[in-house]
């Protein structure tokens, strides 16, 4: 199955950047023991989709330990392109952000990406910095050292062989 970068956009929108559209409770949101879960929680997952999208998580977690502890500036450089498809889902499954079954299928879409560059960055490669069109990658934040998911918008005419200026749309998370 040929991944592609807007389902994949799609699934940080509904794994890790959901919101609720609410209104406020008034003074009742200045008082924890009554403040509303935002977003709600999310369905209730299988206990087999749970448990195999666990192992999954850990198998991806296991590549991005063995890619950390590489002595190699690209590697370090890139991961946080890989990391970002294992901090979503992993949040996902902690905090209860799962909202249709449809979410469930795409973490295992996010794992999977995850694993695809981790096995690409192990041997030296990350085609995705290439890539034109939809595009997510990820960041450090210097704030906190998590890692952040971003996406691009690279034109098709861009290039690196000419001087020319090009438009590029950047989603920020946060």
């Amino acid at each position: 199955m040929r991944f592609d970068v807007l389902t994949c956009l799609g699934c940080f929108a509904s794994l890790s950047l959901s919101v609720a559209t609410t209104n406020a409770d008034g003074p009742a949101d200045n008082r924890p023991e009554s403040v509303r879960q935002i977003p709600p929680p999310g369905i209730e997952i299988s206990a087999e989709d749970r448990t195999r999208l666990q192992v999954e998580l850990g198998e991806l977690q296991k590549q991005v330990e063995t890619l950390r502890k590489s002595d190699n500036e690209f590697v370090e450089s890139l991961l946080p392109d890989v990391e970002i498809f294992a901090r979503a889902v992993d949040q996902a499954l902690r905090f209860n952000e799962m909202f249709s079954e449809d979410d469930i299928g795409r973490a295992g879409m996010l794992l999977e990406e995850g694993h695809r560059r981790a096995g690409q960055l192990a041997e030296g490669k990350a085609p995705w910095t290439q890539q034109k069109g939809l595009v997510v990658r990820g960041f450090r934040s210097r704030l906190d050292d998590t890692v952040q998911p971003y996406g691009l918008l690279i034109p098709e005419s861009y290039t690196t062989e000419t001087p020319a200026r090009y438009r590029c749309d950047v989603w920020l998370h946060g």
